[in-house]
């Protein structure tokens, strides 16, 4: 399981500047309310999920994680299992994250990062600040909030709760089924006798505009077919005249006019020109030659010089087509490479902008700290090094405090000369020896000689140690804003550097955008201008002028071979149009039969229905299927979620009991359960006095105790990847046994987990380390700005 081995903090919420932890296997954080406790744990979370519980609950917002005096915050944390792992993340003000995550030397960054994150922790953020980083805010949770909501949050934690949402999505459709199946049963009253009918034209709207055009081709044919029987009666008495000479040669005359029929047909869809329609042949030959030789490397130049050279038409076409499939293909290729390079486009102008933007910043930082810097450099030009000066300093100190040492001494020989001199002794009053006077005073002048010339030395020493002095503290505190313009100026060559190789690789990609734009609009527009259809028109205009061609002189020899027997042109007129009338006449008639009986029958539906119906029962039975099938598996989870309780029940029930005889030390309770029951979880304590109650009537320190032992149990049996467990004050103001209680608790923990405990006092980790553990001790003071940090082991 994944251990916290330190935590590196920067600028992070009360934590101004940077702070380097290391976390032991069992640590206390001690410090007052304000000192940075909680905040440190949170800092664990923000690192492992981007935010923490007072941003998700929108107490905070996310860039409130930023310490005032700085526009970014920096969490670092490295953890350790059967490899090494680093994770890193950085938050701005404005909100904006960026993630780096190393594991085993890998490196990972922001969403694969984050996928790598979700498979170390194993948990939601949610859960994790229930059976991870566990306050007694989170125990209230479980005590204070309504029986649902404590199932849902046990459940939650448990995973159980996965088939309380499936359970409740099942029931929204099966409502929503319901609610359709009763529709359609209504409607399916009404359709089923027309049933047949209704398929037959799809739905009833279509039916009433079926009827509408219908009864207007009736009326319309109506017309037509009394024309037409004028005309008919007319051409029969005509066509007696004739019908002795044709009576033997009908087939011939079938030829004829089936050879005219078609002949009308072809002429009456438009101009037959066997020429002109080659020629349009050729036209477009000539626009695909003109294109393909800008596309040579795309249709190759063997397929270019047989459209060149090739003559037969329906060879021709079939060559045009294979080079409208290449060329249409290239124009994906070149839109799929124009979408490219505006994307590395907008990546490089993006990247530009973000250059300029920190360009600014680092030219504003730079300004700024440019006065100190020439101060600095001022001063180590006048007087060098801030090393020398500080050996220079220390030199002239030493000499100083000689020279001092030695001027007390002689002006105390001189206070001694001076007084014998003055009281006339003759006695040393020191020693008791004899003393000669005129020794005494030709000592005693030439001590008042040197006297004087060792004070002068003495105030000059002075004057260069304040001097010296002042010059160092001044490049001391201007130091720091020396290195950080020197590192500001090596961030802005290495920023214009790159803006520099940016815009070369911006005109690079404009250049090749421009040339590929150029070839795009060409393929374009030929593919716009000679489209797949006009190709397909071409031959089809080539064929049905070569069709036409044959036609005409087939007509024009039956012609002749007609009025070699006998029929003549006015003959073949007149029987062509009787054919054509007796032909039309029947069309109509069997048209208006089945007009009147199509009629009928809508008329039948529409007025006894009246509504669209399309496949109602087959859905409706779909319906019932599906309801009967999710009331089922509703049945079965409500089985499978009793089962999953009484399981987790059993698999808690002695750690859950074990965890609170260690954490609460009075007899008061003999023992707490936690049981399924219809509504969910209920947990019962059994007393000294032998009743059983809830939790409604223990105190709130009784309360906190049974949640901390179920979350602790809970935490054990999920089995998590995360090995450490964070506890941040959970038992707030309680007595000293609960306490030692739980400083047993703790230390029996730390052989499992690697816990990190927040306190306000010392008494907690002095606790747990006399219960043989290794403590590491972190103490958090702070007055009116940052935390000071002071680690020691117990």
């Amino acid at each position: 399981m994944w251990r916290i081995l330190r935590i590196k903090l920067k600028n992070f919420k009360v934590y101004e500047g940077e702070y380097d932890i290391p976390l032991s296997q069992t640590t206390v954080v001690v410090g007052r309310v304000g000192a940075g406790k909680s905040s440190l744990l949170q800092a664990i979370e923000f690192a492992l999920f981007g935010r923490e519980l007072e941003v998700r609950q929108r107490i905070a917002k996310l860039a409130d994680l930023v310490n005032l005096s700085s526009d970014e915050s920096v969490v670092e944390l490295s953890l350790s299992d059967q490899h090494e792992a680093s994770i890193r993340r950085v938050l701005n003000k404005r909100g904006r994250t960026r993630l780096e995550v190393v594991i085993g030397g890998r490196k990972y960054y922001d969403n694969s990062a984050e996928v790598k994150l979700r498979e170390i922790t194993g948990i939601s953020d949610e859960d994790y600040d229930r059976v991870v980083y566990i306050s007694h805010y989170a125990l209230e949770d479980f005590i204070h909030g309504d029986r649902p909501r404590r199932n849902l949050l046990i459940d939650r934690i448990l995973q159980v709760d996965v088939l309380d949402n499936v359970q409740r999505a099942l029931g929204n459709q099966m409502k929503n089924i319901l609610e359709k199946m009763e529709q359609i049963r209504l409607k399916l009253s009404l359709y089923e006798k027309y049933r047949d009918i209704i398929e037959k034209y799809g739905s009833i709207s279509k039916m009433k505009e079926i009827r509408m055009r219908l009864e207007k081709e009736l009326d319309g044919l109506s017309e037509q077919e009394n024309e037409l029987s004028k005309k008919y009666r007319n051409l029969i008495e005509e066509r007696e005249k004739y019908l002795n000479k044709i009576i033997n040669i009908q087939d011939k005359l079938n030829q004829y006019y089936m050879a005219k029929s078609e002949l009308e047909i072809l002429e009456g869809a438009g101009q037959a020109d066997l020429i002109g329609e080659y020629s349009l042949l050729e036209d477009l030959k000539d626009k695909f030659l003109g294109v393909l030789s800008e596309f040579e490397h795309v249709i190759g130049a063997d397929m270019i010089e047989q459209i060149h050279r090739e003559s037969e038409p329906a060879r021709l076409v079939d060559l045009l087509s294979k080079a409208y499939d290449a060329l249409e293909e290239a124009l994906k290729k070149i839109e799929e490479e124009v979408e490219s390079l505006k994307r590395q486009k907008d990546g490089v102008e993006a990247r530009l902008r973000e250059l300029e933007r920190d360009i600014s910043r680092v030219q504003g930082a730079l300004s700024q700290l440019e006065a100190s810097y020439k101060r600095f450099k001022e001063l180590e030009a006048a007087h060098g090094s801030i090393s020398n000066i500080k050996n220079i300093y220390n030199e002239v100190k030493s000499k100083y405090t000689i020279l001092e040492r030695n001027f007390h001494f002689i002006s105390s020989i001189k206070f001694i000369l001076s007084y014998i001199n003055e009281t006339g002794l003759e006695e040393c009053p020191i020693c008791g020896s004899k003393l000669d006077r005129r020794a005494v005073v030709e000592r005693l002048r030439q001590i008042e000689h040197n006297f004087s010339e060792q004070l002068k030395e003495l105030d000059l020493l002075r004057s260069r140690l304040e001097e010296l002095k002042s010059v160092y503290e001044e490049m001391e505190a201007l130091s720091r804003s020396v290195a950080e313009y020197l590192r500001a100026s090596e961030e802005l060559k290495s920023l214009l550097s790159e803006k520099e190789k940016l815009e070369n690789r911006k005109a690079q990609i404009d250049r090749a955008l421009g040339q590929i734009m150029r070839r795009r609009s060409l393929l374009a527009g030929f593919l716009n201008e000679v489209r797949r259809e006009t190709l397909d028109e071409a031959i089809r205009r080539y064929n049905r002028a070569l069709r036409v061609k044959q036609l005409r002189e087939r007509v024009e020899t039956l012609e002749r071979e007609l009025k070699n027997l006998g029929v003549g042109p006015t003959t073949l007129e007149t029987e062509e149009e009787f054919r054509r009338v007796a032909e039309a006449l029947s069309r109509i008639r069997r048209r208006r039969s089945d007009i009147v009986e199509e009629l009928r029958k809508v008329d039948e539906v529409l007025n006894s229905v009246g509504e669209d119906y399309d496949g109602l029962r087959e859905r409706l039975e779909k319906y019932s299927y599906v309801y009967d099938r999710l009331n089922n598996i509703i049945n079965k989870i409500d089985i499978l979620k009793y089962n999953i309780r009484l399981k987790i029940i059993n698999l808690l029930r002695d750690e859950l009991l074990k965890s609170f005889k260690e954490l609460y030390p009075y007899e008061d309770i003999v023992s707490i359960e936690l049981r399924s029951e219809e509504r969910g979880y209920e947990i019962y304590c059994k007393l000294a006095d032998g009743n059983t109650v809830g939790l409604a009537r223990l105190s709130d320190g009784q309360r906190l105790a049974v949640a901390l032992s179920l979350v602790i149990s809970m935490r054990k049996l999920l089995g998590l990847g995360l090995g450490f467990l964070l506890l941040d004050d959970p038992l707030p103001y309680v007595d000293p046994k609960i306490r030692s209680s739980l400083a047993k608790l703790i230390a029996k923990l730390s052989r499992e987990f690697q816990v990190i405990v927040t306190t306000q006092t010392e008494e907690l980790a002095n606790e747990i380390s006399a219960n043989g553990v290794d403590v590491s001790l972190i103490k958090l003071t702070r007055g009116t700005t940052k935390p000071e940090v002071k680690i020691e082991k117990i």
